[in-house]
């Protein structure tokens, strides 16, 4: 086997893992600059003014179905 056949083998093993290895750090988020890390910045809270405000309580209402069979 010449040289220029082992070369194009090696690409042919090497350059499909390479592409791989890239996508899978560009969809974790590594190749992203300038992104605020979670829990880095405070969330601002706004009162709110002139807005009815409703509380909701949670209950159970029983479902019963009847059958005749």
């Amino acid at each position: 086997m010449s040289d220029s056949g082992v070369f194009k083998t090696g690409v042919r093993l090497i350059l499909p893992i390479v592409l791989i290895v890239v996508m899978i750090l560009w969809m974790t988020g590594t190749f992203r600059k300038g992104v605020i890390e979670p829990g880095k910045m405070e969330a601002r809270q706004v009162p709110a003014e002139g807005v009815r405000i409703y509380q909701m309580v949670s209950t159970r209402i029983p479902v019963i179905s009847e059958a005749v069979g």
